[in-house]
């Protein structure tokens, strides 16, 4: 039963880099329930079904974020409320995890014969967002389509925003506060950096994404309260769309902007799937009542090259939050939307 597996899986703590027991958990459980399964490195789970030359394979991650200090129930301690599943990650995304192992079961043990292969991987530091999960087992194996397991509300998700990040350096020179000019003040030179950054506009809205962002999201300058500071930084963080890449984006704060720049991080661009195709027909002809939509936040999309969609239960606006939950409704609705795109893309 999907919300007992899930309610098992919020109660084995796996916070990102610390998946071994959860992994071990789901492998445990799938060959229990007769799948073929096998852990890999990085605590990472594959199994496979069927056979056949065309390959659709879901992902679901295994990890979750740290509990807050804003919880008014323990977070490891799964509850039914109102026909709602409580507990870290219930929505993010331990409730499409418990979906696509059921799912997976339920095909492996139904009479119809799956007319292809797939292949189930439950992946390790989705959150934390280093690569030894999906980013690198991805590039070995062989596949025609993926699902991704996220809170989209059951919505179809066939697009998702890119993701930069930068450190703003800004210079000045030390001095006494009493004599010292804002010539002089590191800090408000950053200040206008982030005003011409803040009065950037954007026309061009991508269909299911919307318009880029770049976002001050940390400060830090000074180290007295009389003196003049030398140095500011600032962090942005960047996200773009198919409309406007991280490429075009990071040249224009190039141009604007007066200060050092850093990049952190720019290995996360946005991707899209063709409305087309296969994966994506499969979906709606599973999922009539779903929306085409777009991935607001970043996930293990990013690494795919292939078609792909991202579809689960629950709402990102649970997602890292406090008191996360799940609509059983859902997750029962969801499991059954995996098997029926399964069948789907193998017609």
């Amino acid at each position: 039963m999907v919300e007992k597996l899930l309610r098992n899986l919020i109660e084995i703590p796996s916070i990102s880099g610390k998946e071994k027991k959860i992994a071990n958990f789901v492998f445990d459980y799938l060959k229990n329930n007769g799948l073929r399964s096998k852990l890999l490195f990085g605590n990472n789970v594959y199994c496979e079904i069927g056979k056949g030359e065309k390959i659709l394979l879901l992902n679901s991650h295994l990890d979750t974020v740290p509990p807050s200090n804003s919880w008014t129930m323990k977070p490891l301690r799964a509850k039914m409320i109102n026909r709602k599943i409580y507990g870290l990650g219930a929505a993010d995304t331990k409730g499409n995890l418990a979906a696509m192992i059921e799912a997976m079961i339920d095909l492996k043990k139904g009479k119809e014969r799956l007319k292809g292969k797939v292949i189930f991987l439950a992946t390790s530091n989705e959150e934390k967002g280093k690569p030894s999960g999906l980013e690198i087992l991805i590039k070995k194996i062989n596949y025609d389509a993926i699902i991704i397991g996220e809170p989209t509300n059951l919505n179809i998700c066939i697009s998702e925003k890119g993701l930069a990040i930068l450190k703003i350096k800004s210079k000045g020179r030390a001095t006494h506060a009493a004599f010292g000019s804002k010539e002089f003040n590191a800090i408000y030179r950053a200040a206008e950096d982030i005003n011409i950054l803040n009065g950037l506009k954007f026309e061009k809205k991508h269909k299911f994404l919307g318009l880029p962002s770049i976002q001050v999201t940390m400060v830090n300058g000074g180290i007295a309260s009389n003196m003049i500071p030398d140095s500011c930084e600032f962090i942005l963080d960047i996200r773009s769309t198919p409309v406007y890449s991280n490429e075009y984006l990071l040249n224009l704060i190039k141009k604007k902007v007066n200060s050092e720049i850093e990049i952190l991080s720019n290995r996360i661009f946005p991707k899209e799937t063709n409305i087309k195709e296969k994966i994506v027909q499969a979906a709606k002809k599973a999922a009539p009542k779903a929306e085409i939509a777009g991935f607001l936040a970043v996930s293990d999309f990013a690494f795919v090259d292939k078609p792909g969609i991202i579809l689960g239960a629950g709402s990102l606006k649970q997602a890292h939050g406090p008191d996360e939950f799940i609509e059983i409704s859902q997750l029962r609705k969801v499991k059954e939307i995996y098997k029926g795109i399964i069948k789907n893309f193998f017609l």
